[in-house]
């Protein structure tokens, strides 16, 4: 678009008047040009907080027999710490394989509604969707797969959704 207007700026007779309008225009743009979506302060200092896990549920559509809820106990928690590392704490529902467990990874707030746990160890990034952020109350969402394989051989591939509820 730049190279369009310069070159009607150079074939112009008025260049001048050309000038100033072009400079206009530059100005207005740059204005409405939007930067990075800043994370607010308010934002920040609500997430970074530790909170009790509600509940943590898994839906899939095309494999309703997978669906899942776990009801936390007082025990479990999301600790959003300051120094940008998360701490995941599940004690309950014995019986489940890898219950309990202790979790810490890295994360960055992306964006007033968004938040990344980088991928370890060659993993995919985890993006955490907020649906709702309040004083007393954080629930966010991420995309979840499913892969059956059978000898090596991929049966099926099933994509859900995690919804994850906290409270303070």
């Amino acid at each position: 678009m730049y190279k369009y207007l310069i070159k009607l700026l150079a074939a112009s007779k008025n260049f001048y008047g050309m000038k100033y309008i072009f400079i206009i225009f530059l100005l207005v743009a740059s204005f409405y040009c939007k930067k990075d979506n800043p994370v607010s302060s308010q934002t920040i200092s609500l997430i970074q907080n530790k909170w009790t896990l509600v509940s943590e549920e898994y839906y899939y559509k095309d494999l309703p027999s997978y669906n899942v809820k776990y009801v936390g106990i007082s025990a479990d928690y999301y600790f959003f710490k300051t120094n940008d590392s998360l701490l995941m704490h599940q004690a309950g529902m014995p019986g489940v394989p890898n219950i309990p467990f202790t979790f810490s990874t890295p994360y960055k707030i992306i964006s007033n509604n968004s938040i990344l746990l980088p991928g370890q160890n060659g993993g995919n990034d985890t993006y955490f969707t907020i649906q709702k952020l309040t004083t007393d109350s954080l629930i966010f969402t991420n995309q979840i797969t499913t892969t059956f394989t059978n000898n090596g051989n991929t049966i099926g591939t099933y994509y859900g959704i995690r919804t994850v509820i906290l409270a303070k």
